[in-house]
């Protein structure tokens, strides 16, 4: 299991290095979809990420690419973790209340605090998580072109250092 993800994951980096753009697009991009991976918005990402990427000017693939750090298998642990910083910020009960008293009251007041608890910590792992991003995709990409073009032998233009 472990190979098959390492060898994804190399074959995702490589790709990656291919996109078009410059390595900040393709950087803030990946930022832009880390963070917006990290709101609790699972299952529209797509959808919020690709215009939010075109309004900004960065790079929509990248940015489509980066949200995909949540899906069914990593979603319990991140929002999880997520949902516990939160809940420590706002003063909240690390456990959801709806469990122990079940009520339409309840549902609906713990709704609403898990939610403010989701958002609130994933702002601030978003954040962590976009810089992140935004650098390591950054070298990435730089040091994976300037290899490339020096196999090459060429001589590379402003735009693609």
């Amino acid at each position: 299991m472990f190979m098959r993800i390492k060898k994804f994951l190399l074959a995702l980096s490589k790709r990656i290095i291919q996109f078009r753009g410059t390595p900040e697009q393709l950087s803030w991009g990946m930022a832009v979809g880390f963070f917006v991976a990290m709101t609790p918005t699972m299952g529209i990402q797509t959808y919020i990420v690709i215009p939010l990427a075109a309004l900004l000017g960065i790079s929509k693939i990248t940015a489509a690419t980066g949200v995909w750090i949540t899906n069914p298998l990593t979603a319990p642990f991140i929002y999880g973790f997520n949902y516990l910083i939160g809940a420590m910020l706002l003063g909240y009960p690390a456990e959801i209340t709806v469990f122990s008293s079940p009520s339409r009251e309840t549902l609906f007041s713990s709704g609403k605090q898990v939610f403010m608890a989701l958002a609130v910590g994933g702002t601030i792992t978003g954040i962590i998580a976009g810089a992140a991003g935004y650098f390591v995709t950054l070298g990435l990409i730089k040091s994976a072109r300037a290899a490339r073009y020096k196999r090459k032998g060429k001589v590379r233009t402003k735009e693609e250092l």
